[in-house]
């Protein structure tokens, strides 16, 4: 589905917070595109879990980051990679993934790779989700 954002209105704040401010517009694009995000988590660890990790996106210190984002002229797409760390339970890291979607001039996401990075130790209380090891 495309990403469309329409109808901003800057007139009752003339100098946004957002536009100053790198770290909420990476926010921003994140959660336009968290479910394209959670999608590819859950195609991942579906392996391993019967439950899928949560993935969350927060102003600060947030788990999901973008690290890159590039544009390519020639075929007017931006290149966006992501760095997640999924969940389970309350908060209970599980892996370190690298992420990276294409979007079109259209709108359109596209998921390009997915890298495993690092497994953290699985909390004992909640070893009923694990698929296989």
């Amino acid at each position: 589905m495309p990403i469309t954002i329409s109808n901003i209105c800057f007139a009752a704040n003339p100098n946004p917070v957002l536009l100053n401010n790198p770290e909420g517009l990476q926010n921003v694009i994140a959660r336009l595109i968290i479910e394209d995000i959670q999608k590819v988590v859950d195609d991942y660890y579906s392996e391993f879990l019967f439950s899928p990790p949560q993935i969350e996106v927060y102003e600060s210190k947030s788990a999901t980051k973008i690290t890159d984002i590039n544009f390519d002229t020639e075929n007017n797409i931006y290149v966006i990679t992501l760095e997640v760390k999924p969940y389970v339970g309350a908060h209970n890291t599980i892996g370190h993934d690298r992420i990276i979607f294409e979007i079109d001039g259209a709108g359109n996401v596209k998921f390009q790779k997915f890298q495993h990075l690092k497994s953290f130790d699985f909390p004992p209380w909640l070893t009923d989700n694990i698929r296989k090891v």
